[in-house]
């Protein structure tokens, strides 16, 4: 794979002409169809979308302040879900969720852990949801501005 050309945004290497949107795409239908896949569906969108420059400012720092929650916190997925839709109501968001043209640029960075990764476990639900906890797990300690948590 490593002669495949990279992703210009996370790195991943993807090889017979795939990219990363696909592959995204693919593994979002996978974790709607079978519940043990989707699981991680928050790890998934965030990671994605923050490697790949897609969250405005604002919602960076908030997805990145829940994935601290849930990954060092302890904060269970159910009460992410509610947080969200109480934090989230239409009538009360006031930020963009997707970047525009007008926000600053995202920082590179090498990420350690791509979707490209995730992709090549996705033959068992288990793999896959290991996988894709790791990527959160790398995502968030190599996120630019991380504020390190003095424990």
């Amino acid at each position: 794979m490593s002669g495949e050309p990279a992703c210009p945004a996370c790195g991943a290497r993807w090889e017979d002409g795939q990219d990363c949107q696909s592959q995204f795409e693919a593994l979002l239908a996978l974790e709607f169809a079978d519940p043990a896949y989707g699981q991680v569906h928050f790890f998934t969108v965030a990671c994605f979308m923050i490697q790949h420059g897609r969250y405005s400012p604002q919602a960076q720092a908030w997805v990145q302040q829940k994935l601290r929650a849930v990954l060092q916190e302890g904060l269970k997925i159910d009460q992410l879900r509610t947080q969200a839709a109480a934090e989230h109501r239409p009538c009360a968001r006031t930020a963009a969720v997707l970047r525009s043209a007008d926000d600053p640029p995202v920082p590179r960075v090498k990420w350690r852990v791509t979707l490209a990764d995730v992709a090549a476990q996705a033959g068992s639900a288990e793999s896959y949801c290991a996988e894709v906890r790791r990527w959160a797990e790398a995502t968030l300690e190599q996120m630019p501005g991380v504020e390190r948590r003095a424990d």
